[in-house]
Formats: structure tokens, C-alpha cells, sequence
């Protein structure tokens, strides 16, 4: 039975909270839309022909919000969370795409309107508009969301450089609307805050909107994304590990190893960070952990059953009942993690509903 929707103009925190939406993890760039931002992007779409065609790239929340007010457009939804699909209703699951856009361009649709939030670096912003060129009829609109000025050194070159190759390649610069989007703080920025001793002020960052109209179907050419080192993606109860795909450490402890952080939690939320690639084992609220042998740690995550925590705790007791075995030890951390991140869920939960 697919869930209720019924407050208009809800943020992606809010569809997280009431399940509609699955976890964030910082290892997607996943920020969504605040309640304002979803209402103005709502706004501006009223404005479309009806018969007009919307696709939605990396925007869950809009197109959440567009199905369940009943606006009757044609829309798709291309993200690379295949997690998505599983909590939309069955009408729209036809409409949703898994797709990495930073390596694969979408089929045509012949949108009128291409709505897309790509994470702030100029590989995936490049991506990002080849991918709205591609599903895009001429003279279509594409509105970008984009770094706001002052956000790290260079970023005004990047945005001109942007700018630049976009309109070499097809798409007119229309303007730039300044400090147009704002997001929810998602749980692994909360934790990632508190970690280092700094409040968390509620929907902080903001960014701008760049407006471009399409005049040709064709010539954007996004740079070749580097490969990176791929993760597996396992939910329990709602948190989402993501375990680094290795075939090294076969035989060794699956143990997770801390890396010295309070409360085992990565102290920031930035690319750029010196130890970013140090973790092998990383939860959606964003604690990380080295592995000496990711696969055999997958391999106990998933033998345990997606249930209730007890049921979790019980279900790994009986599978590894030697407690003192590497196995056994390492069920015993993942049920702890999982016991204190539904813990931290559920108390934003509360106090996103008022009832804390």
C-alpha cells in the first residue's frame, strides 16, 4: 500500500522522515530542497503548458511533489539512487531512471523543462547539462543548481568557465538567480557538525539557479568522469552502509577498525578532505571505518535479516554463535551502529513532527 502524501510543498527531509524518500549518504551528494524551494520551483513549472514535458534530474523531492499535487504533466526522474524506486508509488516507477549521469547521457523525451541539482563540482555540473541537452526539444528551458559565489577559492572562474563551454556547446545563458535554493541539513551533515563541536543551523546552505534555453540538441561534452572504486549499498533498519568493493583481505578479520574520530564519525562533509579516501566502510550517518576485509564484512551484513533491531540482534546471535569469533565480533558492531543510528532517526523524526 503506497503511503500518503498530504502536506504540500514538503522538503526531502520531510519524505525522509514520513518514508517516501531513502536515507542520504554523503557519498552521493545527496542535499535535498528545503519546503521553500520545492514551493518556488512549483511556482515557476505552473507557468508550463500542460502538455509540456518535465524531467527531473537529481531532484526526488520535485518530482515527489508534482505527482501527488496532481499537476497532470508528463515527468521522469533521472538519479542514480536506485534506492528511490522501491518507495514510489507504482504509477510512477515507470517514470524513474537509475542512472549515473556523469557516465551515461539519458534517451530523449523531448522535454520542455529540465529541472537539475547536481553536486557542486564541475565535472558533474558538466554532466549534468549534457544529460538536460540530451532529454531536452529545442527552445526547451533548463534551470541548473549551482555553487552560489564564495563557496571555495576559484569558484567564480569555474562558474564562468560553465558558463562558457555550456553556450559553446548548445545552451544560452538566460540569467542567474541568486540565492534561489535553499536545503534541509541531512542527518550525516547534523552528525558530522556536532562531531567537531559546531551547531547545526538548520538549512544553512543555499545556492543559485542558472537559467539556459536550449538552441541546439547537440555539442555538449562533458569530461570523462575518473573511475572511482565502487560501493555496495546495503540498508539495515534506515541506515545505508556502503562497503568499498575489494577482493583484498580475503581471510583476514572483517572486523570494522575505528579511525580515532568521536563517535566514529568523518569530521566533514567536503570532497576535499584529506582522509576522504581512507574508509572502506561508511553508513548514512556518516561514520566511517577502515576494513581489512570489506568483502567478508559485506558478507555478514547481509546475512543479517532487514527487520527490527531485536530481530537483528537475535538473528545475528544464532547465525554466529561463537561470540568470540571475528564474525560474531564484527555482527556485534554492526548491531551496535545500527542501535545507535535508529536512535539519532528516530529523535529528528520527533523533532521534525514538533512532538520534541
Amino acid at each position: 500500500m503506497d503511503l500518503v502524501y498530504s502536506n504540500p510543498g514538503l522538503g526531502g527531509l520531510a519524505l525522509w522522515a514520513d518514508g517516501l524518500l531513502p536515507a542520504a549518504h554523503l557519498l552521493d551528494a545527496t542535499w535535498w530542497f528545503d519546503n521553500r524551494t520545492v514551493v518556488s520551483f512549483r511556482d515557476r513549472m505552473v507557468h508550463q503548458p500542460i502538455e509540456g514535458k518535465v524531467v527531473f534530474l537529481g531532484t526526488p523531492s520535485l518530482f515527489l511533489d508534482s505527482f501527488h499535487r496532481g499537476s497532470g504533466i508528463k515527468m521522469w526522474l533521472f538519479d542514480q539512487d536506485d534506492a528511490i524506486r522501491r518507495l514510489l508509488p507504482q504509477e510512477l516507477r515507470s517514470h524513474f531512471v537509475s542512472l549515473d549521469l556523469r557516465r551515461t547521457l539519458p534517451l530523449r523525451v523531448g522535454a520542455h523543462l529540465i529541472i537539475a541539482d547536481p553536486p557542486w563540482y564541475m565535472a558533474e555540473l558538466e554532466a549534468f547539462l549534457a544529460a538536460a541537452q540530451a532529454v531536452a526539444c529545442l527552445g526547451a528551458s533548463v534551470e541548473v543548481c549551482i555553487p552560489p559565489i564564495g563557496t571555495r577559492p576559484g569558484i567564480e572562474q569555474e562558474r564562468e568557465q560553465l558558463f562558457a563551454w555550456a553556450e559553446a556547446g548548445g545552451l544560452l545563458l538566460m540569467e542567474v538567480l541568486q540565492n534561489a535554493i535553499r536545503y534541509d541539513t541531512p542527518p550525516f551533515e547534523r552528525n558530522a557538525l556536532l562531531s567537531v563541536g559546531k551547531q547545526v543551523q538548520e538549512n544553512s546552505r543555499s545556492g543559485d539557479v542558472a537559467k539556459f534555453r536550449v538552441e541546439g540538441l547537440t555539442g555538449l561534452l562533458p569530461r570523462l568522469h575518473p573511475r572511482e572504486h565502487k560501493w555496495a549499498d546495503v540498508q539495515l533498519l534506515n541506515t545505508r552502509w556502503r562497503v568499498a568493493d575489494s577482493a583484498d583481505g580475503t581471510g583476514r578479520d572483517p572486523a570494522l577498525i575505528s579511525m580515532g574520530w568521536p563517535s566514529d564519525i568523518f569530521p566533514s562533509c567536503s570532497r576535499r578532505h584529506s582522509q576522504r579516501d581512507l574508509p572502506s566502510v561508511w553508513t548514512s550517518g556518516n561514520r566511517a571505518f577502515r576494513c581489512n576485509n570489506p568483502q567478508g564484512f559485506l558478507d555478514i551484513l547481509r546475512s543479517m535479516p532487514n527487520k527490527s533491531l531485536s530481530e537483528i540482534t537475535s538473528g545475528a546471535a544464532e547465525r554466529y554463535p561463537e561470540k568470540n569469533s571475528p564474525e560474531a565480533k564484527t555482527a556485534a558492531q554492526i548491531v551496535k551502529v545500527l542501535d545507535i543510528e535508529h536512535k539519532e532517526d528516530e529523535a529528528l523524526r520527533k523533532c521534525l513532527s514538533g512532538k520534541e
